[in-house]
């Protein structure tokens, strides 16, 4: 079945990575791009940079776009990889961009119709989480080891 996917946080490096392996099946797929800039975020590596067809990447500051429902219209799913993801980041810049944009998105998206949206989330949800198990068993590779509970 031929659907319409728009990739949120295309730019990034999980996104980027999404969005690679969705336009490579253009039989299946009409993949669209969606981010605040064309430019890579710094931590995709040098090799790995897209570079989007034209039409095909939004421009749009999911915070504060007036354009969100227009950008969903025809969209059979959207896969929302955009946010902040520096453990470090300000409050209120996390808040913006993994509160306030999702929020945003999904009721655009609801308005325009579209029935399917898939979240990744970030590691922020789990700051602090390392130290404990069945995380730092993992973080360790240590996944044979873990303890009984958490497998």
């Amino acid at each position: 079945m031929f659907r319409r996917i728009l990739i949120t946080g295309a730019a990034g490096f999980v996104g980027g990575l999404v969005y690679r392996h969705f336009a490579r099946d253009a039989a299946n797929y009409q993949t669209f791009a969606l981010d605040r800039s064309e430019d890579p975020s710094a931590r995709v590596p040098e090799g790995m940079k897209l570079r989007f067809p034209p039409g095909g990447m939004f421009r749009e500051d999911l915070a504060v776009s007036d354009r969100l429902e227009e950008v969903c219209q025809g969209i059979d799913v959207i896969v929302h990889l955009a946010a902040e993801p520096r453990l470090e980041a300000p409050e209120e810049a996390v808040a913006r961009d993994n509160v306030t944009a999702t929020t945003r998105l999904y009721e655009a998206a609801s308005r325009a119709g579209v029935r399917k949206i898939i979240l990744g989330s970030t590691i922020v949800v789990m700051a602090g989480y390392g130290c404990q198990e069945p995380f730092r068993s993992i973080q360790e590779g240590r996944r044979n080891r873990m303890p009984l509970l958490a497998r």
